[in-house]
């Protein structure tokens, strides 16, 4: 078993639900998301790492619902009808 040094390039190790480690920090050059997104890639594979990291959030599809009066959230489209209905 090797010991891991948090000082010292690779700082950042992946592992899966085994315990087995899957990914480690090659450069230096590393953000927190592409690290969590190589360590998803390694566990679950490159199709779904690209679905759950290229999607379109839903508090922007939601937005996006709003600016077209068309809200997809019942509770938004009751306070957008009691104020009127239009936006001021």
């Amino acid at each position: 078993m090797k010991e891991l040094n948090a000082y010292f390039l690779p700082r950042v190790y992946g592992f899966n639900s085994e315990g087995r480690l899957v990914w480690k920090q090659d450069s230096i050059a590393v953000t927190q998301l592409e690290a969590i997104r190589s360590v998803v890639e390694a566990v679950r594979g490159k199709e779904y790492a690209k679905r759950i990291f290229d999607r379109k959030p839903k508090w922007a599809e939601a937005l996006e619902g709003e600016t077209k009066g068309q809200s997809s959230n019942p509770a938004l489209r009751t306070q957008h009808f009691a104020r009127g209905g239009e936006r001021r």
